[in-house]
């Protein structure tokens, strides 16, 4: 028996705790990565059909066996029988982990066919699942529940190595009708995780087979839902009602993007791929799909907005969570019917209309405003004014003469005002009585009360908004959808409730949240600390091998850096991931978020109205930019020096996130250490292009022996402005071109003044971005068509630039 079977054998008796023989030692030093490079050259060497679908492994796909056999010459069998006695410890493994917090919260999904799965041998690979499953003739219902069990069972086995009966995850209703549901996933879930961990801390070398042997599992389940999606070889196409076909795809891709979050949590396994030296690929690539739309139609109709749904995270846990729960409803369960993906009308502002809501609905007290004198002459000393309800009139003092607190609100919810005009009096009194608890006197900012409308003092209330939350003592937020929590609702329920809310889609309440030093939610009747939410979400998680359930990832960004300005320095690509999903009714006021979080001077911003102009100050303030900036593919500045400058930072895409090399922004242009590409003609004379979105360049570099093949075309979805603009050379965001096939890496066109030589100096070379792009690498001309040419540019140049 060879190491690589030896080792495997090893992995398989820690994983289900039972001692398996084997005729050699384990090797001191197995050779993880050579194994790795092999397992994962044979998947991405796999056979493709016409339509572009992966090989599925399942039998009933013409092109399985292909697969099967390539599958099974990388991994030995590992299938093993597993005894009356091994189920029963397995039972007890379970009932340890009983009422353990959820972390599936799957959709119920009709089951097919009950003993299709139990009295057989575990297998740890699918195809060899459905083999030794499959019945000469079967029907195609007998196929479509096949399937089903390969996809939930089978695949569970796989992962977790050891036999899982139907029991455990199959129920009965009173009518009959059996369903799977995620009722003890959590447990089977908690228990893998936690063996897995063991495993990692006993021995590094088995859990990274181990963990190959699970990557390659969700790559075939991934394989089998990308041939569920775009093709009808499988039975689950042609035989179901179309309802139930749509609900059993979406289960079956929820518990896969779930098990995927799991385990992502505990291991991050793009990163084991990376330093084997592999092109990582998200294993969810298009299986989203599957399941997002119908769980879109299903919460909309519950009365959940499209824009907040929009733009939470987009992935199935994270929808099958918010499936189960009721949102909150202002008015009506319709009162979204007009929202749409890229809008909330609820939250769309007319400022004409608008005025502040009463506390309810048959209040008619008089408004109650501060004295507009005082509140003035506070802001001409270039001081924060608060107010403090005394009696029945609002007093106005300096916000350093004692402690206060800031408010947070959205204007929807018909808190908005200024000044002159004051809130309504019930309004004022319900502020203050919360404010009261919070600090002696109940002192409080607000803008609706402290922001005059006169225009010089309105641009220094503006200045002073960062420190404003800077230094309040709290922060309090007032929002309808999160002061709607009930005050027996779980503290990682209510951070979601949080995550959903309309507070949070709005950019200044990001200043406002992570500048607080304490942050403070209204819910119900009482006022919750975030840290006492955090706190409560570990306690309940500590059990766990995990930090959060993978319906709620992302929500440990927010516990970590909102509400806590005294602790953390600035960071402007944390700053910029925040601002995902934010929007502003005024464009220009992004820049001021940004830089008031940063802790920049925004007196120059505010003295410019124009946005692109307030992104150009910004950027100078700013002066060391991320590489990011020149690579997004985003509109750009239309200033001289600046083209290479996004025009807006709101909703940022991936590719303006990220670190790597900064350069530094002056006036003329960004001055950095580039590496560049310089076109040739067919004589090896510089030459120049013009590059439009269907019009790629197909390119090759001298020397290469191998003849590798480029292709350059625009980024994503951005159109050039002037698409017959020229440029004389490439500016590459890697040190290298693409190293893998089918790899594309950001980059730009560019028109550089000088043509850099290989021999180029200290020179700087001026160049004018034309627009940003992607190269990306092919190993055949298959791809290419008879009208397409191929150039050959010149070599990678390494030279200081100064980018306009």
């Amino acid at each position: 028996m060879g190491s690589l079977e030896t080792l495997f054998l090893a992995v398989l008796s820690v994983a289900i705790r039972m001692p398996i023989l084997a005729p050699t030692a384990l090797p001191a030093e197995p050779p993880v990565r050579t194994f790795l490079k092999e397992l994962f050259k044979a998947h991405n060497d796999r056979l493709f059909d016409r339509t572009g679908c992966p090989a599925s492994p399942l039998p009933w796909s013409a092109k399985s066996k292909m697969d099967i056999k390539l599958h099974k010459s990388y991994f030995p069998d590992l299938v093993r029988s597993v005894s009356p006695a091994d189920t029963a410890a397995l039972a007890t493994r379970f009932s340890a982990w009983e009422g353990v917090p959820t972390l599936i919260p799957l959709p119920q999904m009709k089951w097919l066919r009950l003993g299709i799965h139990d009295g057989y041998p575990l297998s740890l690979r699918l195809g060899e699942y459905t083999r030794i499953r499959r019945s000469f003739g079967a029907s195609r219902v007998e196929e479509a529940a096949l399937w089903q069990s390969t996809m939930t069972f089978g695949l569970l086995e796989a992962l977790t190595c050891i036999p899982i009966p139907e029991s455990l995850l199959i129920s009965t209703t009173d009518d009959g009708t059996h369903i799977f549901s995620g009722d003890a996933l959590s447990s089977l879930v908690v228990e893998w995780l936690t063996r897995l961990r063991s495993v990692k801390n006993r021995s590094p070398q088995l859990a990274e087979v181990w963990m190959a042997h699970i990557v390659l599992t969700f790559y075939r389940v991934r394989d089998i839902l990308l041939e569920a999606s775009f093709t009808a070889d499988g039975p689950q196409h042609d035989l179901l009602p179309a309802s139930e076909a749509v609900s059993i795809r979406r289960t079956v891709a929820t518990l896969f993007d779930t098990l995927v979050h799991c385990e992502c949590l505990e291991v991050d396994w793009g990163q084991r791929m990376k330093r084997a030296g592999i092109t990582a690929v998200d294993p969810m690539s298009y299986v989203r799909s599957l399941g997002t739309s119908a769980y879109f139609n299903e919460l909309i109709a519950a009365g959940w907005c499209p824009f907040t749904l929009g733009r939470s995270p987009i992935f199935l846990p994270h929808l099958a969570f918010l499936a189960t729960r009721v949102p909150h409803i202002r008015s009506n369960a319709r009162e979204h019917r007009d929202c749409t993906v890229q809008r909330c009308q609820l939250y769309t502002i007319d400022s004409d209309l608008y005025s502040p809501k009463h506390t309810t609905p048959d209040c008619t007290c008089a408004p109650l405003h501060p004295s507009r004198d005082s509140v003035y002459a506070i802001l001409e000393r270039g001081e924060i004014p608060v107010v403090a309800l005394e009696g029945h009139r609002l007093v106005v003092r300096g916000a350093s003469e004692g402690p206060y607190v800031a408010m947070s609100h959205v204007w929807a919810d018909g808190l908005g005002s200024v000044t002159e005009d004051g809130l309504p009096a019930c309004q004022v009194q319900r502020i203050a009585s919360l404010t009261g608890q919070l600090v002696s006197g109940g002192t409080f900012w607000m803008d609706s009360l402290c922001v005059p409308q006169r225009r010089d003092l309105r641009k220094r209330a503006i200045i002073l908004m960062a420190k404003t939350y800077r230094e309040a003592h709290t922060v309090l937020v007032l929002d309808a959808g999160i002061s709607a929590c009930a005050p027996e609702m779980p503290p990682l329920e209510r951070l979601i409730r949080i995550r959903m809310s309309g507070w949070m889609h709005r950019m200044w309440t990001l200043q406002e949240g992570m500048l607080a030093r304490r942050l403070v939610f209204q819910m119900s009747q009482a006022l919750v600390d975030l840290a006492s939410l955090s706190s409560g979400v570990k306690e309940d998680m500590d059990c766990l091998p995990v930090e959060v359930p993978p319906y709620a990832t992302g929500l440990e960004s927010f516990m970590n850096y909102m509400g806590r300005g005294s602790e953390l320095a600035p960071d402007l690509e944390i700053i910029l991931g925040h601002l995902q999903g934010r929007l502003t009714t005024k464009a220009e006021d992004e820049t001021i978020v940004i830089s008031g979080t940063l802790g920049l001077d925004t007196s120059e911003l505010v003295s410019h109205a124009s946005h692109e102009e307030r992104v150009r100050v910004f950027l100078l303030a700013l002066r060391h930019i991320p590489s990011s900036f020149v690579f997004a593919n985003s509109p750009k500045l239309p200033f001289h020096g600046f083209r290479w400058a996004p025009r807006s930072f709101a909703d940022p895409s991936e590719r303006m996130l990220g670190s790597g090399e900064t350069f530094i922004c002056t006036k003329a242009g960004l001055e950095g250490q580039f590496t560049l590409i310089r076109l040739l003609d067919a004589n090896g004379e510089a030459a120049e292009e013009t590059f439009g979105k269907a019009h790629p360049l197909w390119f090759r570099m001298p020397g290469d022996a191998n003849d590798t093949l480029f292709r350059l075309d625009t980024a994503g979805e951005h159109q050039p402005e002037f698409p017959t603009s020229p440029f004389n050379a490439i500016v590459l965001r890697e040190p290298g071109l693409p190293s893998s096939a089918g790899q594309g890496d950001p980059c730009a066109v560019v028109l550089a003044h000088v043509l850099p030589s290989e021999q180029v100096g200290e020179e700087t070379i001026s160049c004018d971005f034309v627009l940003p792009a992607d190269v990306t690498k092919f190993v055949s001309t298959s791809v290419l068509d008879h009208r397409q040419i191929i150039r050959t540019y010149g070599a990678l140049v390494r030279s200081p630039v100064l980018l306009t």
